[in-house]
């Protein structure tokens, strides 16, 4: 039974025990099913298969690609906000606020532009379903940001202890490894229209595209561990890969403009947005990055290396437990009154 006691751990970790986490964790949870469900009714209702539509390249297969979008973005809200319960990440919880609220604007546009492609009088209402939902979470997300922010504040303290200097680098920490995560859907949805949208791309071009996906994906894991680890050589690769996705955007930014009337007619709006909050994210990354770096040898490593961090519950773990006293046991202080029947001292302090 003892190797299966560490999975159990994890698995309960999973599962949130307050009101403000557990209407948090559900809201965001139905929010990715109701929306997700709108989506694939949308999609179900187009008169050709959606590939083909996607091949054609024409105002229409504009429309597939957003949705594909809406479920991507939920999908990851969805994981991020499973991940802040797990991590007792503060940070990631207000980013995952402000996250939805651009996620409501951005929906509340796009639903404009795609009822009159949308076939079906019950099914053009069905979509206010979306920013309906949207908007039902960022009302809970707004209630529920405070409780939650004292609660893993707490949890923080109890792995960390009062050390306002340990602490302040472990919230450096927690900024780095939220942005890494955006930075990795960003990029995707950048290269979904990228690759899907953009007619006069090459085989070889959308090949490449494709190709940057691991990289990309490589790259963060390495940015991850060059930090935790403060290995300081991996930083130096970490951000010659920001340096040069600093450059590829910037370059993408003014072929994207400068062919606003040809190539990327379709998708001119949508990518010049999502290709400047790529550039701004990759910025934020690079100076969080250092700002880090600048914080090795500070003592944060050595506090998180000391177990799994902020993965236990409300109750503090204790790794040994007295032996009970059993009788003829000699007591120390010379009375019984200061011990529990288990050999506790009465007036230890504890906490709960």
């Amino acid at each position: 039974m003892a190797p299966l006691l560490p999975l159990r751990q994890r698995l309960s970790a999973l599962v949130p025990r307050t009101p403000a986490t557990i209407a948090h964790l559900s809201v965001t949870f139905l929010e990715t099913l109701v929306d997700t469900v709108v989506v694939g009714l949308t999609l179900n209702s187009f008169e050709k298969h959606v590939w083909q539509l996607l091949m054609e390249r024409s105002d229409r297969s504009v429309l597939p690609v957003y949705l594909a979008l809406f479920v991507l973005a939920h999908l990851t809200q969805l994981v991020l906000a499973v991940d802040a319960l797990v991590a007792k990440n503060t940070i990631q919880v207000v980013a995952l606020l402000i996250f939805n609220t651009l996620f409501l604007v951005y929906s509340a546009i796009q639903i404009h532009e795609i009822r009159p492609l949308v076939n079906g009088a019950a099914l053009k209402v069905l979509i206010w379903f979306i920013p309906a939902m949207i908007s039902l979470t960022e009302a809970v997300y707004i209630v529920t940001i405070w409780p939650i922010y004292r609660e893993y504040g707490w949890q923080i303290f109890k792995t960390l202890g009062a050390d306002r200097r340990i602490k302040k680098c472990y919230a450096w920490f927690q900024v780095f490894i939220c942005i890494l995560k955006f930075d990795f859907f960003f990029f995707v949805a950048f290269s979904l229209q990228l690759v899907f949208l953009v007619p006069t791309q090459t085989s070889a071009e959308r090949g490449l595209t494709i190709a940057a996906l691991p990289v990309t994906l490589v790259l963060l894991v390495l940015g991850y561990f060059s930090i935790r680890r403060e290995h300081k050589i991996m930083v130096y690769v970490f951000l010659v890969g920001c340096a040069v996705g600093c450059a590829y955007f910037v370059y993408k930014l003014f072929i994207i403009y400068r062919d606003r009337q040809t190539d990327y007619q379709l998708v001119f709006k949508s990518l010049t947005v999502f290709a400047a909050l790529c550039l701004a994210a990759l910025l934020i990354t690079t100076a969080t990055v250092i700002k880090c770096w600048l914080n090795f040898g500070s003592g944060l490593k050595y506090q998180m290396s000391r177990g799994e961090i902020l993965r236990s519950t409300s109750n503090l773990d204790l790794k040994t437990s007295p032996r009970p006293i059993a009788e003829g046991d000699e007591y120390p202080l010379g009375s019984r009154d200061y011990y529990t029947p288990t050999g506790r001292n009465r007036f230890r302090m504890s906490m709960d």
